[in-house]
């Protein structure tokens, strides 16, 4: 029997905020040293201007990844992860469940940890999964973060078409 799951992975907007005020305060100490120090009003200037640069830069950056998104699907023996910007949805793997040779936790398999791989996810924190499947004769590995839901999924379709 076909299996069908969808979900939608998000990043958090809260993590991203403080990380720019973060940022802020440390272009303002920044700043402020660079006064306390000495610094001569051309270079000064110039410094920061660069901050300012660089902080623009920063936080378009980070608004524009707040916007992306990760859809994980299982449809019949496919597993597919769409990136998506907006409404945008893009294909950026396609994997037969059969194809599938590890799916577990970060971490649990040291040998797999030191492959690098592709990172689906929109967290950087522990609850991450690896899923390493064969394509075309060779290894390829990703890295995504399932609800418990999709790993019952993926381990039922697993043993189903194993």
């Amino acid at each position: 029997m076909a299996c069908i799951y969808n979900e939608k992975v998000e990043r958090k907007g809260t993590p991203l905020l403080l990380g720019l005020i973060a940022l802020t305060l440390s272009f303002l100490i920044a700043s402020y040293l660079s006064k306390a120090a000495g610094v001569s009003g051309t270079y000064r200037l110039i410094f920061d201007s660069a901050l300012v640069m660089g902080f623009l830069y920063l936080m378009y950056g980070s608004f524009h990844m707040s916007k992306e998104c990760y859809r994980y699907s299982i449809i019949a023996d496919d597993l597919l992860i769409h990136r998506m910007n907006g409404d945008t949805p893009q294909l950026v793997e396609r994997v037969k469940v059969s194809d599938i040779r590890y799916f577990g936790e970060v971490g649990k398999n040291p040998v797999v940890s030191r492959v690098r791989g592709s990172n689906y996810t929109c967290e950087f924190m522990k609850g991450r999964y690896c899923l390493v499947y064969e394509d075309g004769g060779r290894e390829k590995k990703f890295f995504f973060k399932p609800s418990a839901c999709m790993i019952g999924k993926i381990h039922n379709s697993m043993k189903l078409y194993s």
